[in-house]
């Protein structure tokens, strides 16, 4: 259980990494109140650089995690949109402290998925 929670708390960390090397102030910016006849920015983001990114981060302390990393950015890829996971990073990055029972189930069911990568 105790590398359970470890490697979500890795792959907590490695949204929040690959959040900062694609573009996280255009999304935080996106989430700025605006008039109602201003249409509100959308963050752009590469898929290359934005799975670049996420694996950078997830590998920079443990490369013989490549394989579960690469499971889990599938699993996210396939079960939420970009926007999802950039939302899901920013929630973390700001609550450093939160308890890995209140992480997002998507992240749970992911760690799940690919346990047989670790």
């Amino acid at each position: 259980m105790n590398k359970l929670y470890a490697t979500i708390g890795i792959v907590g960390a490695v949204v929040v990494g690959y959040l900062i090397f694609s573009g996280e102030e255009a999304y935080k910016s996106s989430l700025s109140p605006t008039p109602a006849f201003k249409p509100l920015p959308s963050p752009v983001v590469r898929v290359d650089n934005f799975k670049e990114g996420f694996m950078e981060g997830c590998t920079e302390d443990a490369p013989e995690l490549y394989d579960y990393c690469n499971c889990t950015y599938n699993y996210f890829d396939l079960t939420m949109e970009k926007s999802e996971m950039m939302r899901f990073g920013l929630e973390i990055e700001s609550n450093p402290d939160l308890p890995l029972s209140e992480y997002p189930q998507e992240m749970k069911d992911a760690v799940i998925f690919c346990a047989d990568k670790i």
